[in-house]
């Protein structure tokens, strides 16, 4: 019996190792979790046995009864950076307590800790002399529906009179059960588009994740006997685009091409402000891609709401904020509809309401598009619409707790002063997480000078900033920078602990909008930072890597990687063409060696490419899908003195997309992520070398 069993045994694992085998087994994992309600009520049953008792967040409680503190905990010290700046908080007795929950958009992010929604609720709070209350600031940056669930089972340790839940920016981030995959594989399968798949995620998996996470903060509340306030939040519709580099997953039957044709005829007529024409191709790319693209929605929007069609523009800039949400690509924060939906149906059964943003700003300015009037980002809200927001909750409080306040509201809305040099200080860090998340010139520049105008001294902030950026070496070796950590809201942002926050960029837009400002103070900032570019990175000091991140990494993602897929030890192009930095002196000519290829599974044959220096082509050659290593000479008449631009034009040829959709349905079937987005080409290496030091 031993010997037969051993025989079944092996058979069964070499069943298992084939391809087909693993199918099958991630198929009978998936049976296991059919009734994802019941996995995740263990789940948070679990979460809530395993929790510290005697923890809220980051702090542990000490004391009993009336004389209760919570004491940040040393060993989450690489957490401090995302919640409240508090070593200790006192739970104060005999005040209405209120805790706020809530992300970064509830965080205060970029006015934090200066400035944040808590400590403007409380300042409000305060003027009641009827009452005394106790704001606690649970809101931390970049959390997701995990912590909701946890810190609600936490919520016993405070024993709240109000939880204000201020959230839902970051709820599209949960781990995917196995049905989850199956659910998505099934999904791309029958819609063979990626859209599909999206959709499927945004409609029929956030949904029930969410809806839990909420039943668990009920719960809580209804056991402590807390009233709930939410609070929803609103996305900057107006002024914010997804990055270019995610721009079209793989479409099915060649249409691709036609697409990215389509994309250049839009983009054209935008520059040119023909709006109607640009309506017409923005619809066309997007009944070709399925919605699974935010390029086609934004331009038509953004069409729209040059016009009087303002609703119109809103649904279709909406449906660009919702598209890379579930294409398993990295983005920025956004609520999106469905989660929106949801929360204003939580909201009308709390006790205290909700409080929806987009009807609160569009109220006060008259305007149902939102931008730079409120926001700093793409989610995170300015002076203005900080201010706004903390006066809405404490209105809400306070008219349950003493009815009507209608005579105090103005007075409400008029006693919290936030200098001019706070605001620039914030302006000035939004110039830089705008430019690093990929956004226009244009906001990047409003954000800039606007803190500028705000406060002049901000010229010693920027100038800092670029010495940092400048120099050679890491900006934690750069006194600059500890100056620039020495500012509250700086430091928060910055990080001091992981310079990667800010350190390094291809920053050559940014800086130079930084560097107009200061011009006006100090006519050689130019020269000198030229002087230390070339000082810092030219090619006295032997070769030059065009793959480090100061040549061509412009945004987090350019970093990180614009896929959640396994990442790949060379750079990927993901738009059809690529452009690096380099620092020259212009005294010797240079070589370029590079060892390339075009998409190994999307190309047939050779195909041209070509490379430019400052807009001058000097180099073209048919490559394939095999590595290839090269020779590019780049003459000294070629060069500027300081930087210079170097880019790869990819030649644009659409491989089997039906291909590519089909590995990624075997890929959800397997429980993995997907490859979604098309690459244009891969770069192994990429050196430049002055002539006489080229090695051999």
């Amino acid at each position: 019996m031993a010997d037969i069993s051993k025989v079944i045994l092996e058979a069964l694992v070499n069943q298992l190792r084939n391809p087909e085998g693993s199918l099958l087994l991630s198929r009978l994992q998936s049976l296991m979790h059919l009734d994802p309600a019941q996995q995740a009520l263990v789940k948070d049953l679990g979460q809530e046995e395993s929790s510290n008792k005697h923890s809220v967040g980051i702090w542990e409680v000490h004391g009993i009864g009336t004389k209760r503190i919570l004491v940040r905990k040393d060993n989450t010290k690489n957490q401090w950076r995302d919640w409240a700046n508090f070593e200790q908080i006192e739970i104060l007795p005999n005040v209405k307590r209120i805790v706020l929950l809530g992300e970064s958009v509830a965080r205060g992010y970029l006015l934090d800790p200066v400035v944040n929604p808590a400590c403007l609720l409380q300042m409000l709070l305060d003027k009641d002399d009827n009452t005394a209350y106790q704001v606690i600031d649970l809101a931390c940056t970049d959390s997701s529906l995990e912590y909701l669930i946890t810190i609600s089972h936490q919520l016993k340790e405070l024993r709240p009179d109000y939880v204000v839940l201020f959230a839902g920016n970051n709820w599209h981030k949960f781990q995917l059960d196995s049905i989850d995959f199956q659910v998505l594989a099934q999904e791309l399968r029958l819609g063979q588009s990626f859209g599909a798949m999206a959709g499927a995620f945004r409609n029929n998996i956030m949904p029930g994740k969410i809806k839990r996470a909420l039943d668990v903060l009920t719960q809580a509340c209804a056991a402590l006997g807390a009233q709930q306030l939410v609070v929803i939040p609103e996305f900057n519709l107006l002024d914010w685009k997804s990055e270019e580099e995610v721009l079209v997953p793989f479409l099915p039957n060649q249409s691709r091409k036609d697409w990215l044709s389509q994309r250049d005829s839009a983009l054209a007529r935008f520059e040119r402000g023909s709006e109607f024409e640009l309506q017409r191709i923005a619809k066309e790319m997007a009944k070709a891609d399925g919605g699974a693209s935010w390029l086609a929605p934004w331009l038509e929007g953004i069409a729209l709401s040059r016009g009087i069609e303002s609703l119109t523009a809103r649904a279709a800039l909406e449906m660009a904020r919702d598209a890379v949400c579930g294409l398993f690509v990295p983005h920025s924060p956004r609520c999106i509809t469905q989660t929106r939906q949801i929360l204003l149906e939580y909201a009308s059964s709390c006790s205290l309401g909700g409080i929806d943003l987009a009807v609160e700003f569009e109220n006060a300015s008259g305007a149902s598009l939102p931008g730079r009037n409120w926001f700093l980002d793409y989610c995170h809200l300015n002076v203005d619409g900080m201010r706004l927001t903390a006066t809405r909750m404490a209105e809400s409080i306070l008219s349950l707790e003493r009815g009507s306040i209608a005579a105090q509201k103005e007075q409400l809305r008029s006693i919290l002063p936030i200098s001019e040099t706070i605001e620039a200080e914030a302006h000035f860090l939004a110039a830089i997480h705008n430019a690093h998340y990929g956004q226009g010139a244009e906001i990047v520049e409003y954000h800039a000078r606007k803190s500028f105008e705000l406060d002049s001294g901000v010229a010693q902030l920027a100038q800092a900033f670029i010495d940092f950026q400048s120099s050679g070496g890491p900006a934690w070796m750069f006194e600059s920078y500890r100056f620039l950590s020495s500012f509250r809201m700086a430091s928060k942002y910055m990080w001091p602990t992981n310079s990667s926050m800010v350190d390094k960029f291809q920053d050559s837009s940014l800086i130079e909008i930084f560097v107009d400002l200061i011009e006006l103070q100090d006519p050689t900032i130019r020269q000198n930072v030229t002087a230390k570019l070339v000082a810092a990175h030219s090619e006295r000091l032997g070769a030059i890597d065009l793959l480090e991140h100061f040549a061509h990494a412009k945004t987090f993602r350019a970093k990180l990687g614009y896929a959640m897929e396994a990442s790949y030890p060379f750079y990927r192009a993901h738009t059809p063409v690529s452009e690096f930095r380099f620092i020259a002196t212009r005294e010797v000519p240079l070589v370029g060696r590079l060892c390339l290829r075009l998409p190994i599974d999307q190309t047939a044959g050779c195909w041209p490419l070509s490379i430019a220096v400052n807009g001058r082509p000097i180099f073209t050659k048919d490559f394939g899908s095999d590595w290839q290593t090269v020779l590019v000479d780049i003459a000294i008449e070629q060069l500027c003195y300081g930087e210079n631009f170097l880019t790869i034009s990819w030649p644009v040829q659409i491989g089997d997309d039906n291909s590519a959709i089909n590995e990624a349905i075997r890929s959800l079937e397997l429980g993995f992520v997907p490859r979604v987005l098309p690459t244009y080409g891969d770069v192994f290496s990429f050196r430049l070398y002055p002539v006489e030091a080229m090695p051999s």
